[in-house]
């Protein structure tokens, strides 16, 4: 289980976007351009390896996202670490075309999160979804 960022209004932010409205909230934010990259080339690898059977008549777009993926530059695909302390913080992968989503360690790590969870969904104008 986890949550999931859905835009209000129209699409996704641009990746500065996204770096400029977490910087607006929160005291402590960390953008990572390379370890962005890596998790993009890891998911087109993944996207890439799969049977088609998971992908239910979707194979085409999935191969579409995996060459997406593989063809991206340094700030389409960030690892944004963010908080009000570094010791408070949790990490959200930016990859395009793809939601902002959180995972949790159990019950007891989703509410230690839910408030900069829901922080983050204000600043980026999104509503909170389960997933």
């Amino acid at each position: 289980m986890g949550h999931e960022l859905t835009p209000r209004h129209g699409g996704a932010l641009a990746a500065q976007e996204v770096v400029k409205r977490l910087g607006a909230e929160f005291q402590y934010v960390r953008v990572d351009e390379e370890e962005g990259l890596a998790r993009a080339r890891a998911m087109a690898a993944w996207l890439r390896r799969m049977s088609a059977k998971p992908f239910l008549g979707r194979e085409q777009e999935a191969l579409r996202q995996a060459i997406m993926l593989e063809n991206l530059h340094r700030g389409e695909a960030l690892v944004i670490e963010f908080g009000d302390t570094a010791e408070t913080a949790r990490k959200l992968t930016l990859l395009p075309e793809n939601p902002i989503q959180f995972s949790y360690q159990g019950e007891e790590d989703e509410r230690a999160a839910s408030q900069l969870v829901r922080r983050c969904a204000r600043a980026l104008d999104c509503d909170v979804e389960r997933f």
